[in-house]
């Protein structure tokens, strides 16, 4: 597939796809009727050309604007024009560390008691042992349990190697209510974005922290991470979330406008089955353990799974859009998001709508950018491209803006293309 550094067309009379944040012109097609679009971001611009031949379509006056949320009314797209003719480069520096070791389990008290599980991740010497000095963080909150998905890949909330041996801690924290953690799961709620600026400032302060934090992980990782930015603790330095939905209700529940059967089943039952399953409240204290892993059964289950699908499929209010919703929905947050965020999705994601949406609204007031694969939500978060290498490993990519915004390396992250959209 041919990669496209563009982002989304312009339409005319030749409908041309423009560059509006590379600043390159792409292709030209011929529309199934004519319209023009306001290229200056101002006003609808008129036209005195007649309709196309045989058509009976009429004149469409367009204006390119920003789409809206729940709490901000849309409104016209400021262009972007800088970063022109960028290209792709496979950023790499050698291993700094032989190993890496992942501490004992650890729990964070908030400020109502709940205890958050954490496993921290460290570079090691050539004989596993932990090399204990301050390093940049990597923090991924996850609702997949890092005490049983988390050690199986990085994608439910492990460490990466690449990372960890090039000098980066790695903090993966259980949400409230999930894996050893205790409390209540009610799925990106207020609370829960509470506990985000509880862990980031723990994460902060650690001996083996340098108090410098990048913000990481795929689906609902990639989400926490984009709801992290949002507290704006200080330690913040940079963002890389992976298909992270931007609103609750449009992505999760009624995607297209229908009540979505296939995902909402196997996810909650995903949350449901790792969730439950404390491994390192078991291995810590086996009586505790079970009883923690009954109550994780109520909580997630009978108090909140099944009230809400029951809930969507009778009609009642929560099937609607409302502040059950909107609390949920981290694109209401994104104004307060200030640290670079690359945002990576793909053109069969489930969540392929919001996708492009946070570009829109995070361009005006922080560094961001964005890459659309030729993925579904597996495919996105493992980074394949079928044989097409002129993208990066997101890997590399990730490596390479965690290590300009938060190691504060020159690694010339800022000239990557701003949008890289396969079509």
């Amino acid at each position: 597939m041919k990669l496209l550094n563009a982002l989304y067309a312009a339409i005319g009379v030749g409908v041309t796809v423009v560059a509006i944040t590379v600043g390159v012109v792409n292709k030209t097609v011929t529309p199934t009727q004519q319209a023009i679009s306001d290229l200056s971001y101002l006003n609808p611009q008129t036209t005195s050309n007649p309709p196309l031949s045989g058509s009976n379509n009429p004149i469409i006056l367009l204006k390119n604007t920003k789409l809206g949320t729940r709490l901000a009314e849309s409104e016209i797209q400021r262009p972007l024009l800088s970063n022109a003719n960028a290209t792709w480069s496979n950023y790499t520096r050698p291993e700094e560390y032989p190993n890496m070791v992942t501490l004992p389990s650890q729990w964070i008290t908030l400020r109502d008691g709940t205890r958050i599980a954490v496993r921290v991740t460290l570079p090691a010497d050539e004989a596993g042992n932990a090399i204990v000095k301050s390093y940049p963080v990597i923090l991924i909150q996850t609702s997949y349990n890092t005490g049983a998905a988390g050690q199986l890949s990085d994608i439910a909330g492990g460490p990466n190697p690449e990372f960890v041996k090039r000098g980066y801690a790695t903090v993966v924290a259980d949400v409230r209510g999930t894996g050893s953690s205790s409390g209540k799961w009610q799925a990106f709620d207020s609370i829960e974005q509470q506990d985000s600026y509880e862990i980031i400032d723990w994460a902060s302060k650690q001996s083996w922290s340098n108090g410098k934090i990048g913000l990481y992980g795929v689906s609902y990782l990639g989400i926490t991470s984009l709801l992290g930015a949002s507290t704006q603790h200080p330690a913040i330095k940079a963002a890389f979330p992976m298909v992270p939905i931007g609103d609750g209700y449009r992505d999760i529940l009624f995607n297209g406008g229908q009540l979505n059967t296939n995902f909402i089943p196997v996810w909650l039952g995903l949350v449901g089955i790792l969730g439950a399953l404390p491994v390192d409240a078991l291995q810590d204290d086996p009586v505790q353990g079970l009883t923690l892993a009954l109550e994780k059964i109520k909580n997630t289950l009978f108090e909140f799974q099944l009230p809400l699908t029951l809930d969507a499929l009778k009609g009642t209010e929560n099937s609607f859009d409302n502040d059950f919703w909107g609390e949920r929905s981290p694109l209401e947050y994104a104004p307060k998001i200030k640290v670079p965020t690359l945002v990576v999705g793909g053109t069969r994601d489930l969540f392929q709508r919001s996708e492009p949406l946070w570009l829109e609204s995070l361009k005006d007031h922080t560094t961001a950018k964005i890459i659309i694969g030729p993925w579904n939500h597996l495919q996105a978060a493992m980074g394949t491209t079928d044989g097409d290498s002129s993208l990066p490993p997101l890997t590399n990519i990730a490596l390479q803006w965690f290590d300009q915004y938060v190691k504060g390396m020159d690694t010339q992250a800022d000239k990557m293309p701003n949008v890289t959209q396969w079509v």
